[in-house]
């Protein structure tokens, strides 16, 4: 019965997780069955019953940011990190992403994407998503970089990081092809650091670049609106010591000595609250654009952060021989020589 050229536009509002939601004035406000002017609540069960709400989406949160690997009894030495991405932590929007296997198989083992290649050969179903390994030809059964998507868009990335014992780093060649090695080397002498891992950082940045690109592929294939939220884990770091090619770590180290690191986990930003989460802008644009190379420098200096070393080992900038960015070339090199095999992320 509507006029011609008339239409009824019906606007659906979901019930929050995020409760209570308190208005300007400082009230906390209740809408009464249909009447259009909602009423201050002041009854106090209803109030815990809307905070409780609130609670416990939270707490799915902090539940999810504690899974971590189970690990066999020879890779308790192995260091590692886990990226949690999260869009819509707290459910408010109610999505559930429609990415199918297939389409999942596509996105991780695609190489055409400009500058966020991340790809797997070994990928298959588990209970609320799909999993995405990278094996090459290295024993199935240890600790490799995995992805895990879940069907709420939720992503948990795992890198094991290449890493020595600091008194045979020299020996074996392991920092071989790095700029800094020599130098490195003779720290290690005049500091009579022993008995410990170094544990090499110089590919984290470009790690973190490819995720996010390929956590916006997958979101956008599932169709999962929005920004996401992001945290690192960082697992088994416990005396040890992070190495980065550049010359702003061989000034930091020259200055205050290796920072040995004195937790064995932990997380990056601190804390496992939906409010210590990093927030990731949308971005509409494909590939890699100014935004993401910014939000992947600023998880990574949490990161560095984390490890002992001051934001600036990543934020500031040297020479372009000694910027972050061709230190991460390098690493690449140097860990094919390691391996035998290449990241296929980088």
């Amino acid at each position: 019965g509507l006029p011609h050229g008339r239409a009824i536009v019906v606007i659906a509002v979901p019930a929050g997780p995020n409760t209570p939601y308190i208005h300007s004035d400082g009230k906390i406000y209740r809408r009464v069955a249909d009447s259009s002017d909602p009423k201050p609540e002041t009854d106090r069960f209803t109030l815990d019953h809307l905070w409780q709400r609130g609670q416990r989406a939270r707490e799915r949160v902090t539940t999810f940011l504690e899974r971590e690997p189970i690990l066999s009894g020879d890779e308790s030495e192995v260091s590692f990190i886990d990226l949690f991405l999260l869009p819509d932590p707290l459910g408010a929007s109610g999505q559930r992403s429609k990415l199918t296997f297939d389409e999942f198989v596509k996105l991780m083992t695609d190489q055409d994407t400009p500058d966020i290649r991340f790809t797997c050969d070994n990928l298959y179903t588990m209970p609320d998503g799909f999993v995405g390994r990278q094996i090459g030809a290295n024993d199935p059964y240890r600790l490799h970089l995995t992805w895990q998507h879940f069907s709420s868009g939720f992503s948990i990335v795992t890198l094991p990081l290449s890493s020595s014992m600091i008194d045979v780093v020299g020996a074996d060649g392991w920092l071989r092809g790095y700029k800094h090695e020599e130098v490195i080397l003779g720290m290690i002498k005049a500091g009579h650091y022993t008995d410990s891992y170094m544990v090499d950082v110089n590919q984290l940045i470009l790690f973190v670049l490819c995720v996010f690109g390929r956590q916006r592929q997958l979101m956008e294939a599932g169709n999962i609106r929005g920004p996401f939220y992001a945290k690192a884990a960082l697992h088994n770091m416990w005396r040890r010591i992070p190495f980065l090619d550049t010359a702003a770590f061989i000034r930091f180290v020259d200055k205050y000595g290796f920072p040995v690191i004195q937790f064995n986990d932990g997380f990056a930003p601190p804390g496992k609250t939906y409010d210590s989460l990093r927030l990731i802008p949308d971005e509409e644009a494909p590939g890699v654009g100014s935004q993401q190379i910014h939000d992947a420098v600023h998880l990574t200096a949490d990161v560095f952060s984390a490890l002992g070393l001051p934001a600036g080992m990543v934020v500031g900038v040297d020479d372009e021989e000694d910027h972050w960015l061709s230190a991460t070339k390098r690493a690449e090199s140097v860990n094919l020589r390691r391996s035998g095999t290449p990241p296929d992320w980088s």
